[in-house]
C-alpha cells in the first residue's frame, strides 16, 4: 500500500509530514509489458495461494522460516511481521494474516499507479521527509 499513500502525498502533500515505506510497490518502468504482466501474475497468483492462518503465532513464525521468501527475512524482521501482521482468530483457533492474500493480490494486479508514482517522486514536495525500507540483498536486481 505504500505506492498509495505515496500518490495520496503527491496529490495532498499538506496532509503528510513524513512518508516511511516498507517495500513499497514502486517500480521504474521498463518499457517491457511482456515481463511486467508476468511478473504481477506470479505475485497476483502468489499472494492468492499464500497461507492466512496458522495454529499460533509460534507456528506461523516456524512455518514461514521454512519459506523461500520469509526465510530469507531478518529473524527479528520476520518476527515483528508475526507479531503484527496476525490477529487472533474469530472462533479462537489460532491465528490470521490482518491482510488477506486477495488484498494483496488487488494490490499487485494493479499496473499503472506504481510506475505514475515512481515518476511523480521527484515532485513530492521537499518538507515530507522520505524513508524507504526495502528487503533484498545489497546489488540484487541491478
Amino acid at each position: 500500500m505504500g505506492m498509495r499513500r505515496t500518490l495520496a502525498a503527491l496529490t495532498q502533500p499538506k496532509l503528510f509530514a513524513s512518508l516511511i515505506l516498507v517495500d513499497p510497490v514502486i517500480v521504474k518502468p521498463t518499457g517491457n509489458l511482456i515481463h511486467k504482466s508476468e511478473h504481477a501474475d506470479r505475485l497476483v497468483v502468489g499472494s492468492i495461494l499464500r497461507r492466512e492462518s496458522w495454529p499460533s503465532r509460534e507456528a506461523a513464525l516456524a512455518i514461514l522460516q521454512q519459506s523461500p521468501f520469509f526465510g530469507a527475512w531478518d529473524p527479528a524482521a520476520l518476527r515483528i511481521y508475526v507479531d503484527c501482521g496476525t490477529y487472533p482468530s474469530e472462533d479462537g483457533t489460532g491465528v490470521k494474516l490482518k491482510m488477506p492474500g486477495i488484498q494483496e493480490s488487488i494490490v499487485f494486479s494493479e499496473t499503472h499507479t506504481e510506475y505514475e508514482v515512481f515518476e511523480r517522486l521527484p515532485l513530492l514536495e521537499e518538507r515530507v521527509e522520505l524513508r524507504w525500507v526495502v528487503p533484498g540483498k545489497p546489488g540484487a536486481g541491478e
